[in-house]
This record gives structure tokens, C-alpha cells and sequence, in this order.
């Protein structure tokens, strides 16, 4: 099922980028602009529980501000759903440096918020815990739309995951 959404984002999102081009009016010719001050992305993918090795299916969203045209830095926040046993919510934000090559790296702090069974119970009760995202990612531009692979790694005081996935999203 995973693989299948894969396939099936890429396929709706990629034809979007071959329209995005932008024509330089001192040559009359067609460019591509990569720099946007602002990106909005989906995400779809996993969070890999490093301690049980259980993975599980997770969407979410993402914003980054870049601080200006000539910096590689930026900032950004997030939010992710995890559906593991119950939905699990991650939220935060982060420091963006981009790197040269269109490779960037990203660390921040954020909350998760946990649903546990109460013992002998079938009640539920809410736990949140500080976490700390550190990730790595590399950015493909098409036109405005961007496609970025990313691999995160979220450390909080009960669990270690591996955030893997795909952003689809668009500068502007």
C-alpha cells in the first residue's frame, strides 16, 4: 500500500513542474527560478522505531522561511501524524542550512504527543514528550515545485525513530 501512494503522488505532482518555468525578459528565453523565501511541502512516509523496529506510516506537513536570497539559512516548523496502534502527533521546528549542491540539514526541538493504554483498562490517557530532530535532505527542483527526500532521526527520553519519506511542495 505505502509503495502504491508513492507512485501515486509522483505521478499527480511531477506533471505539475514542467509547466513552472519562468522566461528571463532580457533574453526573452525560459529559466528556472530555484530560490523562494518561502516553501509549503507534504509529507509522506515512515517512522522507523529504532528500539521495537516496528515501522509505521506517517503523513504530515512542513513550512521554511529562508532568512534571505543570499543566506543558507532558514527556519521552519512542522507537524506530522503517526499511525501507529493510536495516532501519534509530532510537532516542532527547526534551523534549515542548506548546503551546497542542493543538500541541506536541519535540527530543532518539538513535542510528541503519545497515546497510552491504561493497564487493565481499555481507557487511553495522553503523554507528551520533548523530542530533538536532527535530518538530512536534498531538494529537486522542478519549476516552483519542489520534491524532497528526507531522512530524520527524532531522539526523546522513551524512543529513537527514523523519519524517512518524500516532501511534495511548492516555493513561492
Amino acid at each position: 500500500m505505502k509503495k502504491s501512494l508513492l507512485i501515486i503522488s509522483i505521478i499527480t505532482f511531477l506533471p505539475f513542474g514542467l509547466f513552472a518555468q519562468h522566461e528571463n525578459p532580457e533574453t526573452g528565453m525560459e529559466e528556472e527560478n530555484h530560490f523562494h523565501y518561502n516553501t509549503i511541502a507534504l509529507f509522506t512516509g515512515g517512522s522507523s522505531f529504532l528500539e521495537t523496529g516496528n515501522t509505521s506510516f506517517t503523513l504530515g506537513a512542513d513550512y521554511i522561511r529562508r532568512f534571505s536570497s543570499t543566506s543558507n539559512f532558514g527556519w521552519g516548523i512542522y507537524t506530522e501524524a503517526i499511525f501507529a496502534h493510536h495516532i501519534e502527533w509530532v510537532f516542532g521546528a527547526v534551523v534549515l542550512y542548506t548546503l551546497p549542491g542542493n543538500f541541506w540539514i536541519r535540527s530543532g526541538p518539538g513535542i510528541e504527543v503519545i497515546q497510552e493504554e491504561i493497564e487493565h483498562t481499555s481507557e487511553t490517557e495522553s503523554k507528551t514528550e520533548f523530542l530533538w530532530r536532527i535530518g538530512v535532505g536534498y531538494k529537486i527542483h522542478i519549476g516552483r515545485f519542489i520534491i524532497d527526500p528526507s531522512v530524520d532521526l527524532d531522539l526523546s527520553r522513551s524512543s529513537e525513530a527514523l523519519v524517512w519519506g518524500i516532501n511534495f511542495g511548492m516555493g513561492f
